[in-house]
């Protein structure tokens, strides 16, 4: 484990919605809801919004988990972490700030590493195109499998109790269908979401 206050061995997938409002609690269930619909799917998937070429991947951040409680961002406090190693041994890597030019010159099976930095192009914001701060990886492929997470974090107590009841419902639902209209119905992902997995559950306020 490395000793530095702004380094974790682990990288975290934070969830953001489309809400630009100011009320948490409107927030927080929006990306309680696409937490549940990750968890009903068992993946996280890739997307290519506003990447070189829109080539899709999936994307982290190195930040550690305390950045979260005192950043201002579209982000949640709901999301997964995966230990770097794994992830590194995948295929992810940390991006390359660049500008669009350089980013262009880059051989085209690198071009999902891209971001593109430019502090001079104030016009579009006070920085300029920087999102540094973000740290970002980024594992160019469809899908990751949540059941290789770390943890899955939430931000307190009620909503790790909110995630059990919902994996737990959900656990029953296959056998309830069976014995009222006798007929098998996929449990999806829910029966892997064993006692081992639910102990990940992790909490950004205590």
């Amino acid at each position: 484990m490395h000793k530095h206050s702004d380094y974790s061995d682990l990288v975290f997938h934070w969830i953001k919605t489309d809400y630009r409002g100011t009320d948490q609690n409107t927030a927080y269930e929006g990306a309680f809801e696409i937490m549940l619909k990750i968890i009903d799917d068992g993946f996280l998937r890739s997307s290519g919004k506003d990447t070189l070429g829109g080539i899709e991947s999936i994307c982290f951040t190195e930040s550690p988990k305390e950045v979260m409680k005192h950043q201002t961002s579209r982000y949640t406090p709901f999301g997964f972490s995966f230990k770097k190693e794994f992830l590194f041994s995948e295929g992810a890597r940390h991006v390359i700030y660049q500008s669009k030019g350089e980013g262009l010159a880059m051989p085209k099976d690198m071009h999902w590493r891209h971001v593109t930095y430019d502090p001079s192009a104030k016009s579009k914001r006070e920085d300029g195109i920087n999102f540094t701060w973000e740290r970002e990886w980024r594992l160019n492929c469809p899908e990751l499998n949540i059941l290789r997470s770390f943890s899955v974090i939430v931000p307190n107590e009620d909503y790790v109790e909110r995630l059990v009841a919902e994996i737990e419902h959900m656990k029953g639902f296959p056998a309830y269908m069976f014995e009222k209209i006798g007929e098998h119905v996929d449990p999806g992902p829910y029966i892997k979401y064993t006692r081992e997995f639910i102990d990940r559950f992790d909490v950004m306020y205590s």
